[in-house]
């Protein structure tokens, strides 16, 4: 091992540099676990390679960031708090597509791809039509998010004790009535299939949102009738 001050310019001034030949091991006496770093040179530069026998976890007491030193490699993927657990990535939300929402978070915090493939159905059949006119029983609805109203309002309350607040870093969201449906409505009108729940710790359920996104598979139908009962109107008073 070879110890020495790192480059006194730059990202690495007045720090110590640790060198090591080959790959750096730590291991664990009590279960044997090891983790250790690794480098190579690959046809695209320097890697640099982190393993371990068992589950690795990276803490911090304060926010974490796995990004790039890169130019233009934008600010990274972050891990923290702002009074609850918080994931953000600034990056994700710049760059943007035209295209139809395609992610899915599981109750259990897994992000998969959304699909829709034949190939990946069971059992198809078609939505009965008794099922179908429910959705007439769903009302629309606006209100304010009661997440962005409560750290708007702890904002105000902070500003208001004298706390300097820099509103363009707080994410508290806008304060704007928001179009939508009640998930518990769309369970009461008899279409649970439409709501997604979420599990509690007793085995319970909860309800939590609604499948936005198949609302209006409910109404092809529905306006498939309409067009078709317009259209034998029509060649009556035509007749």
């Amino acid at each position: 091992m070879d110890v020495r001050p790192a480059r006194q310019s730059g990202t690495y001034a007045n720090q110590t540099m640790l060198s090591f030949p080959n790959t750096v091991y730590f291991r664990t006496l009590s279960s044997g676990n090891e983790f250790r770093f690794d480098s190579r040179i690959g046809s695209d530069g320097s890697v640099v390679k982190m393993y371990a026998t068992g589950n690795t976890y990276f803490s911090s007491m304060g926010q974490v960031a796995v990004k790039s030193d890169k130019i233009n490699a934008g600010d990274g993927f972050w891990i923290g708090e702002d009074g609850k657990p918080r994931v953000w990535c600034m990056d994700i939300y710049n760059r943007g597509y035209s295209s139809a929402a395609n992610v899915h978070i599981t109750q259990y915090g897994t992000i998969g791809f959304t699909i829709s493939a034949r190939r990946h159905k069971l059992l198809i059949e078609d939505i009965s039509e008794e099922q179908i006119n429910k959705i007439l029983n769903v009302n629309p609805r606006t209100w304010f998010d009661k997440t962005a109203s409560e750290k708007y309002a702890e904002l105000l309350e902070r500003e208001e004790n004298g706390e300097v607040i820099n509103w363009d870093e707080e994410d508290c969201g806008e304060m704007v009535r928001i179009p939508g449906v009640i998930a518990e409505e769309v369970e009461e009108a008899g279409l649970p299939e439409l709501v997604q729940y979420k599990k509690k710790p007793d085995g319970t359920r909860s309800v939590e949102t609604v499948m936005y996104d198949r609302l209006p598979v409910y109404l092809i139908p529905i306006v498939r009738n309409l067009v078709e009962r317009v259209n034998q109107l029509e060649a009556q008073r035509r007749g």
